[in-house]
């Protein structure tokens, strides 16, 4: 089941982001998972990610958009996906323990695609202007 949608912490659409505190209360939840979470030898979720993932939210919140509630789970590498489905547009931000984070975009009406790589410190500080920048392409 590992990946799968059921692992998500399931959530519905909102207009605006009053979802915020829900959703940061959910991620911190993950520290809680231990070796095996997921009965496939998954590891426990990185604390540095955690503080990434949380930083990610707030910048979302600063830019004053209507932005759906994202889908949070957790990686089997002790990583965090944080995915939107929009109908037509899918944004995913997969926050890795081995320094490779990424974010995926689809946009199915267009057939369009686009990907590339999340900059996280070792202490899990990541760019604002960064995330801004794929939040607006998305949104």
């Amino acid at each position: 089941n590992s990946g799968s949608n059921s692992d998500f912490i399931e959530t519905e659409l909102y207009t605006g982001i009053d979802w915020l505190e829900e959703v940061v209360g959910n991620i911190r939840k993950l520290k809680s998972l231990k070796k095996n979470w997921d009965s496939y030898k998954g590891l426990p979720i990185d604390k540095n990610l955690i503080s990434a993932a949380v930083q990610i939210l707030s910048e979302i919140k600063s830019l004053r958009k209507k932005i759906p509630k994202p889908f949070v789970g957790p990686i089997g590498n002790g990583g965090i996906d944080i995915q939107w489905d929009c109908g037509e547009k899918f944004l995913s931000i997969k926050l890795r323990v081995d320094g490779s984070s990424r974010f995926f975009y689809f946009d199915r009406k267009n057939n369009l695609d686009e990907n590339g790589p999340i900059q996280i410190n070792k202490a899990g500080n990541v760019d604002g202007r960064e995330i801004s920048d794929i939040i607006d392409r998305f949104f």
